[in-house]
C-alpha cells in the first residue's frame, strides 16, 4: 500500500474514531488539513506520470512511422505497419481526455509534416510523391492546404490541394475546391503558412498540368489526438476502424 492509499485508510480510520470518541471539530479540522495537502500532492503525482506515459508512447509512434516511411508514398502501406500503429495510436488516444475539434482548434492551427500515412496519393508508375515533402497546413479560417512534392518522369513540381473544412464535434466536414500543380519544385526553407496564404492569394505559378480528380472530393477529418509536436488524422473513428491514418509532426518550414 503507498503513502496516497494510506493516506484515505486512515481518514477513514478517523472518521470512525471522531464519531466514537467525539474528538474536538478544530482537532479534526488540522488533521483532515494535513491530509488534504498530502492527496493534492498525491493528484499531482498520477498527473505527472500519466503526462509522461503519453509523452513516452508518443514518441514511440514518431519513431515507428518514422521508420517506417519509404521514399515514395506508396511504397509503406503495408498491413503489418497499419497494426503496428494502430495499436499504438488507440493506446495513445485512451491516455487523454475526450475533447471536441472545436476545443482543438488553436492546437491543429499550422504546418503539419505527413511522417506516414497508408493513404497512397498515386499508384500510377513513375510518379513519387516525395514523403520527405509532403505537408499540411491548418488555417483557422475554415480552409486548409495539403501541399506535397511529386517527381514524375525526371521532374519535380509541387502539388497544391485546397480543401475547407466546418467545424464539427467528432470530426471535420471536409471538401477538396481546387488542385494544381506548380510551375517547379518546392524551395527549402518556405515557411509553411506563408506558401499557404501565398497559394490562397493566387500567388503560386501554376504548371500546364492537368492536377489528379480531387476537386469536388468530400470527407471527414477527425484530429483524434493533438498537442505541440504530434497530430493523428483518421477519418474520426479508432486507428484501428479508420479508414485511413495520418501521422503527423509539426513543422514550419518546407525541409
Amino acid at each position: 500500500m503507498n503513502h496516497c492509499s494510506l493516506g484515505y485508510y486512515y481518514l477513514t480510520e478517523l472518521n470512525y474514531f471522531f464519531k466514537m470518541n467525539k474528538l474536538t471539530t478544530t482537532l479534526l479540522f488540522a488533521i483532515v488539513l494535513v491530509l488534504g495537502t498530502s492527496f493534492s500532492s498525491c493528484k499531482k503525482d498520477d498527473d505527472s506520470d500519466n503526462q509522461a506515459a503519453i509523452i513516452e508512447m508518443r514518441d514511440a509512434i514518431l519513431i515507428e512511422a518514422e521508420s517506417a516511411r519509404t521514399a515514395c508514398d506508396s511504397d509503406d502501406n503495408t498491413a503489418e505497419i497499419r497494426a503496428n500503429l494502430s495499436t499504438m495510436i488507440d493506446e495513445l488516444v485512451a491516455m487523454v481526455p475526450v475533447r471536441t475539434e472545436a476545443e482543438k482548434t488553436a492546437e491543429i492551427a499550422g504546418g503539419w509534416y505527413q511522417v506516414w500515412s497508408d493513404n497512397p496519393y498515386t499508384t500510377v508508375d513513375n510518379i513519387c510523391f516525395d514523403t520527405e515533402r509532403i505537408y499540411q497546413i491548418i488555417l483557422p479560417d475554415g480552409y486548409f492546404y495539403n501541399i506535397s512534392q511529386v517527381d514524375a518522369f525526371g521532374s519535380s513540381l509541387g502539388y497544391f490541394i485546397r480543401g475547407q473544412y466546418q467545424s464539427g464535434e467528432d470530426f471535420l466536414p471536409i471538401e477538396f475546391t481546387d488542385a494544381y500543380f506548380s510551375n517547379g519544385p518546392l524551395t527549402a526553407g518556405t515557411d509553411l503558412v506563408a506558401l499557404a496564404q501565398s497559394a490562397e492569394n493566387g500567388e503560386v505559378e501554376q504548371a500546364q498540368i492537368p492536377p489528379t480528380p480531387v476537386i469536388g472530393f468530400t470527407g471527414q477529418l477527425g484530429n483524434i489526438y493533438v498537442d505541440d509536436v504530434m497530430r493523428i488524422i483518421t477519418d474520426g473513428g479508432t486507428a484501428i476502424t479508420s479508414s485511413d491514418i495520418y501521422v503527423m509532426r509539426r513543422q514550419v518550414t518546407v525541409e
